[in-house]
């Protein structure tokens, strides 16, 4: 018989995106290894005690969080969350006044984006941005927001491939075990 085994890189992104803007505000809510980071950050933006977080705030932070990273407009979050395109656009404005360092890592990406034409993960892989200096704005912002979304996903991806090769050579160099991986994406590795 054989045995799964998963692993998830709990709030992989995040953590990443801590480690790229140097947010120290981020990077402090990080410190506590067993704290829910969405939760510490829905309890910030409602100004309410953790415990008085419910999994919809938590999800409502989640998603704010990753549109900010990855680009989607105040419209698009308002359809995802329920609510007005102003109040969309307040819970983005909010969170990068909180976090300026994420601002500051989106910025960046973007202009060394324009200056290179590609950006790199965290391993060194590069990503070619051939329409960063289109003409037109919709495709031009569409390569802005895949230069950041790589930097972030792509080194995700990175970290969840090098553990998957650490643990085939813990489990390949063992008489006493044998491995398949049925199944991976940019942050879980199944292993039987």
């Amino acid at each position: 018989g054989w045995t799964f085994l998963a692993a998830d890189f709990c709030q992989v992104e995040l953590r990443l995106l801590a480690h790229f803007s140097s947010d120290s505000e981020l990077l402090r809510i990080f410190t506590n290894p067993q704290a829910d980071v969405f939760t510490i950050l829905a309890s910030q933006w409602k100004g309410v005690s953790l415990g008085d977080v419910s999994s919809e705030d938590r999800e409502h932070a989640k998603r704010i969080v990753y549109s900010v990273v990855y680009g989607a407009g105040r419209e698009r979050l308002s359809g995802i969350l329920g609510v007005s395109a102003e109040q969309a656009s307040r819970f983005q404005d909010s969170f990068l006044q909180t976090y300026r360092g994420v601002q500051a890592f989106i910025q960046r990406t973007i202009q060394q984006s324009h200056k290179q034409g590609y950006v790199v993960s965290i391993m060194g892989r590069r990503r070619n941005l051939p329409n960063i200096h289109s003409p037109d704005w919709a495709v031009r912002m569409q390569a802005e927001r895949q230069a950041v979304n790589f930097v972030v996903q792509g080194s995700a991806a990175d970290l969840c491939k090098m553990a998957m090769i650490t643990i085939f050579d813990t489990v390949s160099s063992s008489d006493m075990f044998s491995a398949r991986f049925p199944n991976t994406d940019h942050k879980t590795i199944t292993q039987t």
